[in-house]
């Protein structure tokens, strides 16, 4: 058996904290909301690593900063909540380090059998629905950064163990929508986390044919996964009824192994879920949550974050109440205003002096290329009813509160 796997064997039973206590964001050691910014000081490094000259580094870090919003916070922590109820159950519970050596045996022997979930730790899934221009797949990367990798125990509470934790297990939704491409990108971000670890072990090449699910559940029990997060669902990927089998799992892991799931994508995610009672049981239970633009409310704190992480230079001719406009101008939406900012940054770097005027109308320049759809958006936002045919041609960039002309309260596939 690979070290990685190995356990002593011990009639102790773990603190309630025992599984916790290595990881800031589990400890309590950091905020969340610092965890979720990336700014100019966490990026220096990386672009002092790209090499780029001047102009191309501020565009670069533009787009890389990520200020969190409300709703992405909330998310966050939910999916974070769940982990450590699940995990400070899993530590208590039971000999976990017996079960854990007796499952890792049973799995040489290809036998794959989930441990019972924890009776004290709540089944937990959440829908996460992006509004396409308020960049998901960013978030997602953002959300791996901080809970991605491996916490290795060599000791907890005076017992000497072995193996590798993964707080969360963050997969993209696959291309083709189906069951055994999740299982592969799962598989993929495991081995990810693990750094190479899970496959390097070379009785667990392969996923079985028969019964896949429960080998992954094993799987991630193992890989004392805290929670799996899968993101990337929309309209191009997920398929009827080829993707069902795939959301049934997801529903199932939860029930199967205790461990939290959390799903992200496009109002598509939403519509299919609808047509497939027997999953949206379980991972509609709890209130999606929507993101779809900054709230006005955060506009101002939004602004100032992207001001202080400019250049000197550029902050000395760009003052952070432009950067509000051109926030509000966008709708506030994400990839809308980063666009917009980058065209105006651009613009003061060819010319070396602009003033708010000049700075605005570059802003609206780029902006009007989807000035019709951010029109639309903050209609939406707003509680104006949207015509059906709007609604259905970018119902992947509305909010999922829509009003649809003609009394539907939310829009439909």
């Amino acid at each position: 058996m690979s070290k990685e796997y190995r356990v002593t064997r011990t009639g102790r039973q773990l603190r309630g904290n025992a599984l916790l206590q290595k990881h800031p964001l589990l400890n309590g050691e950091r905020a969340i909301e610092a965890a979720l910014q990336v700014n100019g000081p966490v990026l220096e490094k990386y672009l002092t690593e790209l090499d780029e000259d001047v102009v191309d580094s501020v565009e670069t870090s533009i787009r890389l900063e990520f200020e969190p919003t409300t709703a992405e916070l909330l998310s966050f922590e939910d999916g974070l909540k769940a982990t450590i109820g699940y995990l400070r159950a899993k530590a208590v519970e039971g000999n976990f380090l017996e079960m854990y050596q007796a499952q890792a045996a049973a799995l040489m022997d290809k036998l794959f059998t989930p441990v019972a979930p924890p009776l004290h730790a709540r089944s937990y899934s959440r829908i996460v629905i992006f509004g396409k221009q308020m960049n998901e797949e960013r978030f997602a990367q953002v959300v791996r950064s901080q809970i991605g990798d491996t916490v290795e125990h060599d000791e907890i509470d005076g017992v000497k163990i072995s193996f590798g934790q993964i707080v969360a297990v963050v997969a993209r939704w696959p291309n083709c929508g189906t069951l055994p491409g999740l299982i592969n990108n799962i598989l993929i971000a495991v081995d990810q986390s693990m750094k190479g670890k899970l496959f390097s072990m070379s009785r667990l090449r392969g996923v079985p044919r028969r019964s896949p699910e429960a080998f992954i559940q094993v799987i991630l029990q193992l890989c004392n996964v805290g929670m799996v997060y899968v993101h990337g669902v929309n309209s191009d990927n997920v398929r009827t009824p080829a993707s069902n089998r795939a959301f049934s799992f997801l529903a199932e892991i939860p029930n199967a192994t205790g461990i939290p799931v959390q799903i992200s994508g496009s109002i598509a995610l939403l519509n299919h879920l609808r047509n497939q009672p027997a999953a949206a049981d379980e991972l509609l239970h709890n209130t999606p949550f929507g993101i779809s633009a900054f709230p006005e409310e955060e506009s101002s704190k939004v602004a100032s974050a992207y001001h202080k992480n400019l250049p000197s230079e550029i902050q000395e001719v760009l003052s952070s109440e432009t950067i509000l406009q051109i926030l509000g101008n966008a709708g506030f939406q994400r990839r809308f205003f980063v666009d917009a900012l980058v065209g105006v940054v651009d613009d003061i770097a060819d010319s070396g002096t602009s003033n708010p005027r000049n700075q605005l109308a570059i802003a609206d320049k780029v902006l009007s290329r989807n000035k019709g759809l951010i029109n639309l958006i903050r209609d939406a936002h707003e509680g104006t009813p949207i015509p059906q045919g709007y609604a259905e041609r970018f119902k992947e960039s509305l909010p999922i509160s829509t009003r649809v002309a003609g009394g539907k309260k939310q829009i439909s596939a």
